[in-house]
Order: C-alpha cells, then structure tokens, then sequence
C-alpha cells in the first residue's frame, strides 16, 4: 500500500521544522481535505509546525457494496474489522510508522511530533501512536469509527496525552459510543481529554478552539523576555 492524494503544509514562518503533525483523513476523504482545517487553526507567527496529511489508497469496498473509495481498511463505521481489514489496518500503521521516522530523520524530536485522523483514520492513528517505540506529542480522535481497539502498546507511550472529539448528534457512531471508547482508554491507563459537540460526523468552530488550544500548549515554544 502506498498513500495517495498526500498533502504536506510547511511551518508558515519559513524556518525549518521543529515540531509535526500526521493527520488521517475519514473514509471517502482524502489528504487534502484538512487542509482549511490546519491553516483555520492560525498558530502563531513562531509556529514551527509541519502539517503532514496523507491519503488513503481507492479500494473497492464490500463495506460500500462494491463502491470504490478512499480507505484506510474495508470495514463499515463501529464495526469490528475482519481478518482482510486488519491486515489493511498494519499496512496503514506501517506507512504512518513511516512517516514519523521522516520526521525524527529531519530533526524532529519524537516528543514533538502528534498524531490525529478523523472517522477511521482516528483508528489507525491510535493504532500507531499507542505502538510506536518512542513517546509521541499526543494523539487526536476526531470523530472515531470505533474499529478494533490497539492490542499492541509500548511503554514508550505508556503515559500518552489523547484528546477525543465527537458530534452529540453524529449519525454515524453514537456519541454514548464514542464515551464509552474514551472510558476504555481511561482504563488502559491513559489521559483522556473527551468532548462532545453540537454537531453531527463532521467538524465545528468550538472543535476548532478546542483544538488549536491543545496543540499550542504541547508544541509552541515560548521565548522568556528579561
């Protein structure tokens, strides 16, 4: 499996790198359609901060009936991925895997580099991010297609941050479901940052505030001035 449709957003202050961000797009989506998402998040003018948006490969879905679509793994939102989709899910983590050693080949500290992904790219990201060897920036839910819950965790990650949005009237996968996933993650021994929206299966402003809040506070460096 090789991404497609990848979209790569450089630090707007034009100085190389010191922090990442891998966001995955949904199912049906692609790598370019975050992109309003990450330049509406306006960090600061000293954000050093690249947004790395890959595409899911078009497979033809038996989830869909045939269709042909974007996809990280062939399975339908909140069902439980079978052997074939699983096996799709690990060549997923691998690219993903993949893309963070870029980063940590440019310079960029493993501290500093967050994972994120809305609908079944949430899942994939967690997958990663929960197995990586070395202790990421955090991890974004958005909206997650509740698949197969990550059954391997490093220690690296043990104490991972994991900030989880979900819309109160999503019409995909239930708000009491997408609780209820935080709370089994609350169990794993993780930090569990969970809010629900006004909104349906898709994004909003205060998601938007709420977010752009959260990464501030773990990649924006600040200067001391004497």
């Amino acid at each position: 499996m090789s991404f497609a449709q990848s979209s790569i957003i450089e630090p707007a202050s034009n100085r190389p790198a010191d922090a990442c961000v891998i966001f995955l797009h949904g199912q049906g989506g692609s790598g370019y359609d975050f992109e309003p998402l990450f330049h509406a998040l306006a960090l600061p003018d000293s954000s050093n901060v690249r947004f790395v948006l890959p595409g899911a490969p078009v497979r033809q879905l038996e989830c869909r009936q045939g269709e042909k679509a974007s996809a990280w793994y062939d399975a339908a939102p909140g069902d439980i991925a079978g052997s074939h989709a699983q096996q799709q899910m690990m060549d997923a983590v691998r690219q993903v895997e993949m893309r963070i050693d870029s980063a940590l080949a440019d310079g960029i500290d493993a501290s500093r580099i967050i994972l994120g992904g809305f609908g079944q790219g949430a899942d994939i990201a967690a997958h990663v991010a929960l197995g990586y060897r070395k202790g990421l920036g955090g991890l974004m839910m958005l909206s997650t297609a509740l698949g197969t819950l990550p059954s391997a965790t490093h220690d690296a990650n043990r104490h991972l941050l994991i900030t989880m949005h979900h819309g109160r009237q999503d019409p995909i996968v239930s708000e009491a479901s997408a609780r209820q996933r935080a709370g089994e993650f609350t169990r794993m021994g993780y930090s569990v940052d969970y809010h629900a929206h006004a909104m349906g299966n898709e994004f909003c402003a205060d998601e938007l505030s709420q977010l752009r809040a959260w990464l501030v506070t773990r990649l924006i460096r600040t200067r001391l001035v004497a």
